[in-house]
């Protein structure tokens, strides 16, 4: 009789942890708006460990207003930017600066990669590195940011 309980406890246990397992495998999953890389040009490689925060700027392709749609902020450490870095712009990844935050995303993107040395966001300022990128369609991958311009 102890047998039949102690085998009836572990299908339990094992059925419990499987459960759990599933059901958070099954949470509602944000799609990537974008995904890729961002690329420094060669001749800013020697400038790179001056720049500690880097801000991926997404802005609706189809609008000609200067204000993002969002924003994401990667902060780089003291080494600052080391080579090619991997980014997804999601739902929850990207900081909201839209009127409408509950608004559907653009069918399109302008990105802009920046380095910054201060870290503070808002508009470009002198000194900062950035690279731009448009006419990316929603869901696109392998899209690649360059950084090739020094803000005067």
């Amino acid at each position: 009789m102890k047998r039949i309980t102690l085998v009836g406890a572990v299908i339990f246990v094992l059925a419990v942890i499987v459960s759990l397992v599933t059901a958070m495998n099954m949470g509602e999953k944000s799609p990537k708006y974008v995904e890729g890389r961002v690329e420094l040009s060669g001749d800013f490689n020697a400038e790179s460990p001056d720049y500690h925060t880097l801000f991926i700027i997404a802005f609706d392709g189809d609008s000609p207003t200067p204000m993002p749609y969002g924003a994401i902020r990667e902060k780089l450490g003291v080494e600052g930017f080391k080579g090619p870095m991997d980014f997804a712009l999601t739902k929850e990844r990207l900081l909201p600066m839209m009127v409408n935050p509950d608004s559907l995303p653009p069918r399109s993107f302008r990105l802009k990669a920046r380095l910054d040395r201060d870290g503070n966001a808002g508009p470009d300022q002198p000194g900062d590195l950035v690279g731009t990128i448009e006419n990316i369609p929603m869901g696109a991958t392998n899209v690649v940011i360059t950084i090739n311009r020094r803000i005067e």
